[in-house]
């Protein structure tokens, strides 16, 4: 009677402690177990960011919890928009390659780290939350139109920058006033290189591309096609001074040519229908002596002056140097053939571009 009884008893306990565990469980709601396949009713994927936070601890921690799913919301956030940031860059580049305009640069990974940072994890928010006698759960959301109003309130003096340059550019273009377009179209390039981060956090927030965004990108498609329509119609007139002004002339040519200018070597500017005058000189830039490691180092330098054909006036007075273009050897003669050598290849189109980037529309 007695082991009946302690039998009875046993199985009575291992039912009540089944009981217990199966009310615990059916306490904690699916979405403070798995959020993802089972998603809070009230903050759906499409319109919130969430994620879990669990503590587990002999006292659990509700605000351990709650941190870690915060957390957790901005690591998703973050890795989400530096997927975005290389996608984007992927495509610029793309487009690069098959001779579209590339309207961005390729970012190092350090760059596009920066640019991913989502800074209002202010926003984040915990929305429901359980704790038993050994854990503690939270679900933090982040709503996305919230976040996508908190970016456009800080881009939009940027966008309205980039649509004052846009028109001006677009006037510049229609008088064919080469200064004037280079100048409104260097400021609409820096205006999208500072949206761009901001609108691609919008993009990754909203699940698509903002109107802002795909306006942009038209209008600055359309800019570098204006671009490429007044540097081919540029009429450029080289002409050379000093001994070394036949080479400078000669490798500022090949490269101008690659720029897509349209540029003849000569001095005789209204004869030849020239809306701009460069005047060169050359430095080779080699020293007097080696450096302290024994080598010779030629550091070459073009001065350009340019002028309007029109007027005369002066439009900017300009100095390419770039240290792709320096040369080194053991003796100064080689390094003065290398440094040459570099100033008349494709080196020389990158600083020669950026030097008179602000009176002429270069690519």
């Amino acid at each position: 009677m007695t082991l009946m009884m302690t039998t009875r008893l046993t199985f009575a306990i291992a039912i009540a402690i089944a009981a217990s565990v199966s009310c615990k469980s059916q306490s904690v709601p699916p979405h403070l177990i798995d959020p993802g396949a089972t998603p809070h009713p009230e903050y759906p994927q499409s319109d919130y960011i969430c994620a879990l936070g669990v503590h587990n601890s002999e006292t659990p921690d509700s605000t351990a919890a709650s941190q870690k799913a915060q957390a957790a919301v901005a690591s998703q956030i973050q890795s989400s928009i530096k997927s975005e940031f290389l996608r984007y860059d992927a495509m610029a580049l793309k487009q690069g390659s098959t001779g579209g305009s590339k309207t961005s640069e390729s970012r190092s990974e350090s760059t596009i780290a920066i640019a991913s940072t989502f800074e209002h994890n202010e926003l984040i928010r915990i929305v429901d939350s359980t704790t038993t006698s050994t854990e503690s759960r939270a679900l933090a959301c982040l709503s996305r139109s919230e976040a996508s109003q908190k970016l456009n309130e800080k881009v939009g003096p940027v966008l309205i920058r980039h649509n004052a340059a846009f028109e001006r550019a677009q006037a510049a273009f229609e008088s064919r006033s080469i200064q004037a377009f280079a100048s409104a179209y260097l400021e609409s390039k820096d205006a999208e290189t500072n949206a761009t981060p901001h609108l691609i956090q919008i993009r990754t927030m909203l699940g698509r591309t903002p109107a802002e965004h795909a306006e942009i990108m038209r209008n600055q498609e359309t800019l570098n096609q204006w671009s490429a329509t007044l540097r081919s119609d540029s009429n450029l007139c080289l002409t050379g001074r000093g001994s070394n002004g036949k080479f400078a002339t000669e490798a500022a040519l090949s490269s101008l040519s690659r720029l897509g200018f349209s540029a003849t070597a000569s001095n005789r500017c209204p004869a030849n229908d020239c809306r701009v005058s460069m005047t060169m000189t050359f430095d080779d830039g080699c020293p007097n002596r080696r450096n302290s490691v024994g080598i010779w180092v030629c550091q070459p330098k073009m001065t350009i002056d340019l002028r309007s054909c029109a007027s005369g006036d002066s439009m900017a007075n300009v100095t390419v140097q770039d240290k792709n273009l320096n040369g080194s050897g053991n003796r100064v003669e080689l390094a003065k053939k290398q440094s040459r050598s570099r100033v008349k290849s494709t080196r020389l189109d990158a600083p020669l571009s950026k030097s008179v980037a602000s009176v002429l529309p270069t690519p």
